[in-house]
């Protein structure tokens, strides 16, 4: 067996009994520069983490695409690992494994040795809160801290995505300041394209709906419409009920459109989340206006800050039927990204 070892999500489905214990790590991958799956780094000491992370993550996908993990066993295969795959998007981390600080140091290696700035850390311990790892956090750029206890399996999936997400943000950063743009410059884009969403949005709507109503055949079109924005797009009745949702939207919040569909905000959020959807949301419908916001939400213990625009929708005999929000996460680190 390999010092480290790559398993593709899409090879197999493995149920970890005694007799498949030590197969884990040993499947054999057919391309693992794929472009199609989203390339995430293992690093433990302990191989029932990696069998459990696998068992985890056998069914996760993010924006269509599912995983490759990557398994090492020590500090130094990861630093190994690192170098050869500088693409990696995420490292789910141990501390203490060959040393106690292990994992500190190839954090360090990542970022000071590497320069590599694009790749989530999320750092997973079994020894939470010393105040070496407090420091470790604060100074050498880990995206994540989680007990191991901590990690079930939708916390586990809720990081994963925050962490996937901020990566391709990174890597679009990446790509327009190589081309010479700025970040003004990306916000500029950012906004015009919620703005070109608007617009088409408003008019599909108003093109399908009659008297208030979206026919299959039409709830089909406009949906296929929201799903190829990158932004979190919901639409709402004049009640607050969600008539439609995005991918993107399920991916952030975690839940599925069928069981969005016909709810309020305080029917699957957290009550302070809710509320604070809600209250904007209710401008726009006591308004009959489109607004504006830069707000900031904590979900899942993690803060984001989000540009906001939503706007009322009007059906084809142009009665106001509906509000549409189009939503595009920023990041309040002006170096770090958008």
């Amino acid at each position: 067996m390999s010092p480290h070892e790559i398993r593709d999500r899409s090879l197999d489905s493995l149920l970890f009994t005694d007799d498949v214990k030590e197969q884990v790590s040993s499947i054999t991958v057919i391309d693992p520069n794929s472009r199609e799956s989203w390339k995430i780094l293992v690093i433990d000491d302990d191989r029932m983490i990696h069998q459990l992370t696998d068992a985890v993550l056998e069914e996760f996908t993010f924006r269509n695409k599912g995983l490759t993990i990557i398994h090492g066993y020590s500090g130094k295969e990861a630093c190994e690992l690192m170098a050869a795959h500088p693409d990696t998007a995420v490292v789910l981390l141990d501390v203490v494994m060959e040393t106690d600080n292990a994992g500190f140091e190839v954090v360090k290696y990542i970022r000071e040795v590497l320069h590599n700035h694009q790749v989530r850390i999320i750092l997973r311990t079994g020894q939470p809160g010393t105040s070496s790892e407090r420091e470790i956090v604060s100074e050498y750029e880990i995206n994540d801290y989680r007990d191991k206890s901590d990690l079930t399996s939708a916390k586990l999936h809720s990081s994963l995505i925050i962490s996937l997400r901020a990566f391709q943000e990174m890597k679009a950063i990446q790509t327009v300041a190589q081309s010479g743009n700025t970040i003004e410059n990306i916000l500029h884009e950012r906004s015009t394209q919620m703005e070109h969403d608007k617009e088409n949005i408003k008019s599909d709507f108003n093109r399908l709906t009659v008297n208030g109503n979206l026919e299959d055949d039409a709830r089909t079109e406009l949906l296929g419409l929201i799903n190829k924005s990158s932004s979190i797009i919901y639409i709402k009745d004049l009640y607050a009920n969600y008539i439609m949702v995005n991918n993107t939207f399920e991916e952030f919040f975690h839940v599925e459109s069928k069981d969005v569909i016909g709810q309020r905000d305080d029917d699957f959020l957290p009550k302070p989340l809710a509320e604070q959807i809600m209250k904007s949301d209710m401008r726009v419908l006591r308004q009959s206006a489109p607004e504006q916001n830069e707000e900031t939400i904590q979900y899942n213990d993690v803060c984001h800050v989000f540009y906001s625009l939503k706007f009322p929708l009007y059906d084809l005999m142009g009665h106001f039927c509906a509000i549409c929000g189009v939503i595009t996460e920023m990041t309040d680190d002006p170096e770090g990204g958008v």
